[in-house]
């Protein structure tokens, strides 16, 4: 596992306080893997507040710096809305105030990382759970043509009823896709004649 750089916020509910996390993160911005986990205590777009009004100023200074260290956020499933004030009827506020987010260096180290919000039950915060799956080295297995296969008596005729398939389209496209069906062909054969090297 690749090393990385994890960062908890617990930010300032004042706004001018809050200007001196974003200094301090637009300073640490570092390239390698990264991720920022925490309570923003502001939204970043609109739409992440319902039952109170968002200002523009609210949002510039947390997006430009969000910007300036090239985070965006991690596949997020759950609660939307992470935080509400526990307020009756009208009053009540939601808003997105807890989020998890990575720069691409992180994205690519860990391309399947996501947080999940659960209800927040008695308390004003949705709970975050990360889950975060490394990158799994080999994938599949890349298609390779084996000389061996020439020696199996059913070659020549796996090898001419796939690339008798009728395909139309135009000579590039029928090219390709006769090789494709060669090679799904040929799969098969190393499958039941060659052990699946």
């Amino acid at each position: 596992m690749p090393s990385f750089h994890c960062t908890f916020i617990y930010a300032f509910n004042d706004h001018g306080m809050r200007q001196e996390l974003w200094r301090d993160l637009s300073l640490l911005n570092t390239q390698g893997p990264w991720i920022l986990c925490g309570d923003f205590n502001c939204v970043m777009v609109v739409d992440e507040r319902i039952g109170c009004p968002v200002r523009h100023a609210e949002i510039v200074d947390i997006n430009n710096c969000m910007h300036l260290c090239g985070m965006e956020d991690v596949k997020c499933v759950g609660n939307l809305y992470t935080w509400n004030n526990k307020q009756q009827g009208h009053d009540r506020v939601f808003s997105k105030l807890d989020r998890v987010l990575a720069n691409q260096s992180w994205k690519g180290c860990y391309p399947t990382t996501e947080v999940c919000f659960m209800p927040e039950g008695q308390f004003d915060h949705s709970p975050g759970l990360l889950t975060i799956y490394p990158r799994i080295g080999g994938g599949r297995k890349p298609f390779k043509y084996f000389t061996m296969w020439k020696s199996s008596p059913v070659f020549n005729d796996t090898i001419q009823a796939a690339s008798n398939t009728q395909v139309s389209g135009s000579k590039m496209f029928m090219l390709v896709s006769k090789l494709k069906s060669v090679k799904i062909a040929l799969k098969d054969l190393n499958k039941s004649g060659f052990s699946d090297v």
